[in-house]
């Protein structure tokens, strides 16, 4: 087995096939279908929890109730995509974490994400909270005191939005943290953070592999509509 690494040029999605010659008795098809997103690190990114909660470089604490934010399946409970990030009731109050990684702010920078409860008639409560020096329970803040907690709402997925101008050029965390006590469901999903994503370095070890075989060289017909290339 081997693995492929790509570097896009671009934001947005990629779909291509690579190619592959091999000296083997395989009968195994020589096309391996790509695809994959890649995001501009100079823009904010969506997490939608479709990997894993919580998602590669966050925190989860879980205190209060015995149950925590969990990686939920369900497209149609989704705000997008086939995962949220959920919690479910217990009849102690919860004191459940889903923390940012380190982010560093400029001016204008916001948090957003959307949220909704699970009934109508139990509707959920969390803090979203800021801290500038780490990323345990007694380093954050609220957010905003004058509004927090705040209520998610039933009928519809609703989006909440922070202005983190006030942490200019600061490096902080963002948490997330469920607060009810016996209600239902909480969800949250498609949290956008304005964090810039590190480039992925291909491994030391890793064999470049020539795409053209010895002795060959490959044709592209770039540019041609009709025709013979050069010299065929």
């Amino acid at each position: 087995s081997f693995k492929v690494y790509y570097k896009p040029l671009a934001g947005g999605a990629h779909v291509d096939t690579l190619a592959f010659f091999m000296n083997s008795d395989s009968t195994s098809g020589d096309t391996v279908f790509l695809s994959g997103t890649g995001y501009d690190a100079t823009q904010a990114h969506i997490e939608g929890f479709e990997s894993s909660v919580p998602p590669n470089g966050w925190t989860l604490i879980n205190d209060g109730g015995a149950n925590g934010w969990l990686k939920y399946s369900s497209s149609s409970l989704a705000h997008s995509g086939d995962y949220s990030a959920r919690i479910q009731y217990n009849s102690t109050a919860h004191d459940d974490w889903l923390i940012t990684p380190q982010m560093t702010i400029d001016s204008g920078d916001v948090v957003s994400f959307w949220s909704k409860s699970g009934s109508s008639f139990y509707l959920e409560q969390m803090n979203v909270m800021v801290s500038t020096t780490g990323n345990a329970k007694t380093d954050f803040t609220a957010l905003d005191v004058a509004i927090m907690p705040i209520t998610a709402p039933y009928t519809a997925w609703t989006n909440f939005s922070y202005d983190l101008s006030a942490y200019d050029e600061d490096t902080v965390y963002i948490g997330f943290q469920a607060i009810s006590t016996d209600k239902l469901y909480l969800y949250l999903d498609d949290v956008l953070i304005p964090i810039a994503l590190d480039s992925i370095s291909v491994p030391a070890d890793t064999t470049v592999v020539s795409t053209v075989p010895a002795g060959y060289t490959l044709e592209t017909f770039t540019g041609a509509t009709s025709g013979e290339p050069s010299g065929w």
